[in-house]
Order: C-alpha cells, then sequence, then structure tokens
C-alpha cells in the first residue's frame, strides 16, 4: 500500500541520525534523498557501506568523486546508478 508522507516529517538531513522504525525494512529500499544544493556548494564528505545509489538530477550539474580521486559528472535530466562500499 502506497502511504503519502510530506518532507517534513520524512527526516530533515541527508546521511543524518533521523531514524523511523515504522518505515524501515521495505523490500530492498534504505531510504529516499531529496536533496537540494546550492551552486557552488556540495554534501560533505561521507562514507557508503553495502548499498546502491541511483541519482537522478532534475536541473544543474552534480559533480562526485570517490575515496579513489574518480570522479564523473550528472548533467540535468541524467540518471547515475552505482554500486557503493563494500558488500
Amino acid at each position: 500500500m502506497l502511504e503519502f508522507r510530506r518532507g517534513d516529517v520524512r527526516g530533515i538531513a541527508a546521511f543524518g541520525q533521523y531514524c523511523d522504525p515504522r518505515h524501515m525494512d521495505f523490500s530492498d529500499l534504505r531510504g529516499i534523498n531529496d536533496d537540494c544544493v546550492k551552486g557552488g556548494e556540495g554534501l560533505r564528505t561521507h562514507a557508503h557501506r553495502d548499498m546502491d545509489i541511483f541519482t537522478y538530477m532534475l536541473e544543474g550539474l552534480w559533480y562526485t568523486k570517490d575515496a579513489m580521486g574518480r570522479g564523473s559528472v550528472i548533467p540535468s535530466a541524467d540518471v547515475r546508478m552505482m554500486s557503493a562500499g563494500r558488500i
């Protein structure tokens, strides 16, 4: 069953400490982030463990770099799927 949950009740920080056990372990989905990043800024450096990450850019460009220094650019309306961390 689908449930509509407003953004202000889903937590406020990507990679933060928000946890709601009533909305966890739904199939293989671990979490959904809806990040808005100002131009010239970005997300803080952070680790991933045992996850696949799907990114869809609504507008602008997103530059990302992994721990080994490899980078890529994701343009508006493009998608990226990556496996992160060790499994």
